[in-house]
């Protein structure tokens, strides 16, 4: 017998081990996507694509079910060949094989479940004839990330933990950027109503570094933007008694959460000439790793609206 002609053998917990290490890749590529701000869907079907390589179907789609009005969206998927509407009727695609048992017992209405397929031609009109799916419910919202292939095949135990794996932190990583987007939405909008402000405010990041002011801000620091913005705060503002300016954001900016009410402490405006009382209002500005902190300025004795009260306050 001639060794030459034998095929080569793969080891398979070396097969297991590449899939582990590419599944780490694909949601560590995933996590950087949404924190370089990605825009969720080709983000999400990369990922997909990412998920037939790793375990060798034909393809892959992430879909919400839409229980009121019995429709399922097409979130995204691997490529072409698949879905030809982002919009599926229920009462067309919910068959036996696509819901799996726990979405059964936490959606009785939906309560077709089973392991194998009874009407591929209905199910999906490209020729499928095995699939995988793994159901993920999450804050009231019904997913279904599911492999598919045109072959009848057996799905191993190591495919299937990767599907239950890669299923709930495809769905959490949507969350996220969908939170992420809304805070970036609520702090442009807070920049916009800032600008309309009576009090003096200064936006600062975690560097301390002055990202934006208020009109209000410039008259009173009496310099051009240009000479403030990227300029260290603790330049033109300092604290009384107790910690410095720069250790109070710093916890502001560690807590990781909303704005908030803040705190408020004494302070003075160091101009070139002269210094200013005033009191120091330190809030979040936005949430998440990063943030940027919010400082609002207000003369001690001045007749303006107290700190961190809303914009149309009056003292």
């Amino acid at each position: 017998m001639d060794d030459r002609d034998a095929s080569p053998r793969l080891d398979p917990s070396q097969v297991v081990t590449e899939q582990a290490v590419a599944r780490l890749r694909l949601l560590h590529e995933v996590d950087r996507g949404i924190l370089a701000g990605r825009d969720l869907q080709p983000l999400m079907t990369d990922a997909l694509a990412g998920l037939v390589t790793i375990v060798g179907v034909d393809r892959a789609s992430l879909t919400e079910l839409d229980r009121v009005h019995r429709q399922m969206r097409v979130f995204a998927q691997s490529g072409p060949g698949g879905f030809r509407s982002p919009l599926v009727s229920l009462d067309r695609i919910v068959s036996d094989a696509w819901l799996a048992a726990p979405v059964a017992e936490a959606f009785p209405d939906l309560a077709l479940a089973g392991d194998h397929i009874k009407a591929a031609d209905l199910l999906i009109a490209n020729g499928t004839r095995s699939l995988a799916r793994f159901p993920v419910i999450d804050h009231g919202r019904l997913w279904v990330l599911a492999m598919s292939a045109r072959e009848v095949r057996a799905w191993s135990p190591t495919e299937m933990e990767i599907l239950q794996e890669v299923a709930p932190q495809l769905v959490i990583a949507i969350r996220q950027a969908s939170t992420l987007a809304a805070l970036d939405e609520q702090e442009a909008r807070l920049r916009r109503v800032l600008r309309q402000a009576a009090n003096p405010m200064l936006i600062v990041d975690g560097t301390l570094r002055i990202d934006d002011v208020n009109p209000a801000g410039i008259r009173l620091l009496d310099l051009a933007p240009e000479r403030l913005i990227g300029a260290s705060v603790d330049r033109f503002v300092t604290l009384g008694d107790g910690p410095m300016l720069a250790t109070r954001i710093r916890q502001v900016l560690s807590e990781l959460s909303d704005r908030g009410p803040g705190q408020v402490y004494p302070g003075t405006v160091v101009l070139s000439a002269r210094r200013i009382p005033v009191a120091v209002h330190v809030s979040r500005l936005s949430s998440g790793a990063s943030g940027t902190v919010l400082l609002e300025l207000v003369e001690i004795g001045a007749d303006v609206r107290p700190p961190g009260a809303p914009p149309g306050d009056r003292a």
